[in-house]
This record gives C-alpha cells, structure tokens and sequence, in this order.
C-alpha cells in the first residue's frame, strides 16, 4: 500500500517537471534563435512593428534598452498635469493615464522577447489575479500563451 502511495504521489511530480522543461526549453529556442537587439533605436523599431500586429496603442508605449535588466513588461499610470510616471494603482484615464512600459537588456533582447513581453502587455495585464489562483493562471496560461506567440505567432 505503501509503495501505491508512493508511486501515485510521484506521477504529479513527474508531470510538472516535464511541463517546465517544455516551457524552459521553448523559450530557450524563441530567445537564442533570434538575432539580437543591441541598442535603443533598433528596440523602438521592432517595438513599433511588433505592437502594430497586435494592435497595442503606440502612443501609451514605452521601449526602454537597459543592459542592466534582463526583460520585462509593466504598467505604470503618467501624470500628465505633472509630466512624472506614478504607481499604476492611481491611474483615473483622466489626469492619469496608463502607460505600457517594456524594458530590455542584454540577456534576452530579441524579438521573439519583445512578441511574449508585448503578448503579456495585449493580452494578460489588467486580468491579473492575486494570491495562488493568480500564480496558477500565470504559470498554465499566461505564460504558455505568450511563448506560443513568441515562437509562432498564433494569438490565443
């Protein structure tokens, strides 16, 4: 009985491993494939065509090349009476407004990083969840989703 408990507890582990290998490995061949992006006018032009294809507004969109980051998305809210970025918890769409902010450095600057960060931006941000459902929608399907689309292009 014992070695029936046992076994049982392990295929779920077995499962979860490979599902991350599978992603790991995915993402290692989205970001190694492509050619890199070394520098700020070369981000802002494959940000610009990127977010074309998925219909982000340019406009509230900034691309940052920071070497000293690796890659990632956020939202911020913009004061536009003071000129200043504030945390995005104080956007009204009034006095201030949401801004999509992507940042990118040395490690993962390809395109395919700039598709799943911009992914993450069009499809998932504003639909996080907190606590452990938030984790888990993250983990099974955000983040498979926007690796999907970093590889392939399929929107889901």
């Amino acid at each position: 009985m014992d070695e029936l408990v046992t076994t049982c507890a392990a295929y779920p582990l077995y499962v979860l491993t490979g599902y991350v290998g599978i992603l790991t490995a995915a993402d290692a061949v989205a970001i190694f494939a492509g050619k890199k992006i070394t520098s700020q006018e070369q981000l802002e032009s494959v940000v610009e065509e990127e977010a074309a294809k998925l219909k982000l507004d340019g406009k509230r969109l900034l691309a940052v090349y920071n070497p000293r980051v690796t890659a990632q998305a956020h939202i911020e809210g913009y004061d536009t009476a003071r000129d200043v970025f504030v945390p995005a918890e104080q956007i009204n769409h009034k006095t201030i407004v949401e801004f999509k902010i992507l940042e990118l450095g040395k490690f993962r600057s390809t395109r395919a990083t700039v598709r799943h960060e911009l992914y993450h931006l069009a499809r998932h941000f504003g639909k996080i969840r907190k606590g452990l459902s938030g984790k888990l929608v993250y983990f099974f399907y955000q983040e498979p989703t926007a690796i999907l689309y970093s590889l392939t292009r399929i929107k889901l």
